[in-house]
């Protein structure tokens, strides 16, 4: 029902973030990477219908349930209620060092990226939001981030 996944945090620490399990236990280790031509990076495609998901996963994810196991992350300290999502250890060797400043601020279970481009894969774009938030940090815009996702999630709804 839980899985874990290694992940990268804030001053590159890694750690294990708790998950529901949302894919066949058999096949979650199967992936299909897609070389950019252009920046010669791997990245993940995302798949409209993944054969993969389950049809609980499917639930748990239309309604972002499947994040809240990470609830026991924020607990740990692993994770805050604000921040750039944190990387998988693949995703974080594949950036940019230039966008290696997303890891001076804590990871987070929600940020700017997400309520402004749900859904989309790690890309300069997304990885340009996560520095405009560390640039803009305070607690006012995280506030507004925690009310934005609220409405971000009850559209999907």
């Amino acid at each position: 029902m839980f899985f874990t996944q290694q992940r990268i945090g804030e001053r590159l620490r890694v750690f294990a973030i708790f998950k529901f399990r949302t894919m066949v236990a058999s096949n979650t280790a199967t992936l299909h990477r897609v070389i950019d031509l252009q920046t010669q990076t791997v990245r993940r495609p995302r798949l409209n219908v993944d054969s993969r998901i389950t049809r609980v996963g499917r639930f748990l994810r239309r309604w972002s349930l499947d994040e809240l196991p990470q609830l026991f992350n924020i607990l740990l300290g692993d994770l805050s209620f604000v921040g750039p999502r944190p990387l998988c250890i693949e995703e974080s060797l594949d950036t940019n060092p230039a966008w290696l400043r997303r890891y001076s601020v804590p990871a987070g279970l929600t940020g700017l990226t997400q309520i402004s481009m749900r859904g989309a894969v790690h890309s300069a774009e997304t990885w340009s939001k996560d520095l405009e938030y560390i640039e803009n940090l305070s607690l006012n815009q995280e506030i507004k981030i925690l009310w934005r996702t609220v409405f971000v999630l009850k559209d999907d709804f």
